[in-house]
């Protein structure tokens, strides 16, 4: 019931109540010692202290979340706890500019995910990281080999992101029509894939 709560509470971006209830869940959850419990609520709290903008209880969250996935053999809330470690400090704090961003679990997905779709949103993350290091013209490369690895028919919301990079990485060069052009086809991407967020 509390999961629950909790995600209805994400959906209307109620974030600190979405917090209240997934810590109440963790809370009568599995065993503590045990390494893989509890490990989707994990992400999703995570997620939620993430949109409330507080770095240090998202990223002990997604730790979490990213060892027992791991763990459990669960690629798709690994890599959704890996590339939310690299946002943190990618695209949430001025600071990125300053130090570089967390994508030692990222690059791990990158180089030990199985499926296409994980790898391909894994160098893109990285590729958003390099571009904001100053690494435009390597990041672009990243962004590119995210999109092979897609696809032209792959889901809308996978390829948003990827453009997007591509978008940031032309812009970082000043090639203005370019990074028009992608930032044009990730905002078509997000609305063909109903992301509001990434539209926003």
């Amino acid at each position: 019931a509390f999961i629950e709560a909790g995600k209805r509470c994400l959906s209307v971006t109620a974030w600190t109540d979405a917090i209240r209830f997934f810590e109440a869940a963790l809370q009568c959850g599995a065993e503590p010692n045990d390494p893989t419990a509890d490990y989707e609520v994990e992400l999703l709290a995570g997620h939620a202290h993430y949109f409330n903008h507080d770095e240090p209880s998202a990223r002990a969250h997604f730790e979490v979340a990213v060892r027992a996935a791991r763990s459990a053999g669960d690629e798709g809330s690994w890599a959704s706890g890996a590339i939310g470690l690299a946002r943190l400090t990618n695209i949430m704090h001025a600071r990125s500019y300053q130090e570089p961003s967390d994508t030692d679990a990222v690059v791990e997905l990158a180089h030990q995910a199985q499926s296409p779709r994980w790898r391909a949103l894994a160098l893109q993350i990285i590729a958003e990281s390099r571009i904001g290091a100053g690494d435009a013209v390597g990041g672009l490369e990243l962004a590119h080999k995210a999109l092979a690895l897609l696809g032209e028919d792959a889901d809308p919301r996978d390829l948003a992101p990827c453009q997007f990079a591509v978008s940031y990485g032309e812009l970082t060069c000043l090639r203005l029509r370019a990074a028009t052009i992608s930032g044009l086809r990730a905002l078509d991407c997000a609305v063909r894939g109903a992301d509001l967020y990434f539209e926003l």
